[in-house]
């Protein structure tokens, strides 16, 4: 009795398979490239991706959205910090809360983010300012946690937060690459 029933059993397994194998497969499709978040996902967006960073965080961000960088403290994670401001109070107060681990925090003017604009991209700029607004540091936020997922909240003026995010392994990386480099581009020179 038990024969039959793994005999049958072994039929029913063979047929499966037999179907199966006439199916085509069918490939996941790869993650879009991009999602957009509006006001209140953007804000849900951000703190899930802070809660949930397991190695690192590399962040550059204006004054404005300082609030969600304090909010995340958490030992044993790479912080990369790049602070957009003209004084160096909020880089004081968020090495008061970072005070261990691998952390690095700089403050850089929005001047100096600004001046980093070639000679080609200022012409640029000055043309287009007529007919568009320019872009508005104020409200930069770029965020890569843990070298898997890149938000950017778009530089320009608006009243409401929105951003958009990728896990696109390229995109991530230019992102990063982003704020490295214009943290290594406005470092004062090396005294040793």
């Amino acid at each position: 009795m038990i024969t039959k029933k793994y005999e049958g059993a072994k039929k029913a397994a063979i047929e499966e398979f037999k179907i199966a194998e006439k199916q085509e497969l069918v490939e996941k499709p790869p993650p879009p490239l991009c999602c957009i978040f509006g006001d209140k996902n953007s804000e849900f967006k951000i703190r899930d991706m802070m809660e949930n960073a397991r190695k690192s965080v590399y962040c550059r961000t204006s004054e404005r959205y300082m609030g969600y960088v304090k909010k995340f403290v958490k030992k044993g994670i790479t912080l990369r910090l790049i602070i957009m401001s003209d004084g160096d109070g909020p880089q004081k107060q968020m090495e008061t809360l970072f005070k261990t681990g691998d952390v690095c925090i700089r403050t850089v003017s929005i001047d100096q983010i600004m001046d980093m604009a070639g000679p080609a991209e200022k012409e640029a700029q000055r043309k287009m300012s007529s007919i568009v607004d320019m872009p508005d540091m104020e409200n930069m936020f770029l965020l890569v946690v843990d070298d898997t997922e890149a938000l950017m909240v778009i530089p320009i003026k608006s009243n409401s937060l929105n951003a958009i995010t990728s896990t696109n392994g390229t995109v991530v990386y230019m992102m990063k690459r982003w704020i490295e480099l214009n943290d290594t581009a406005n470092k004062p020179p090396d005294n040793h």
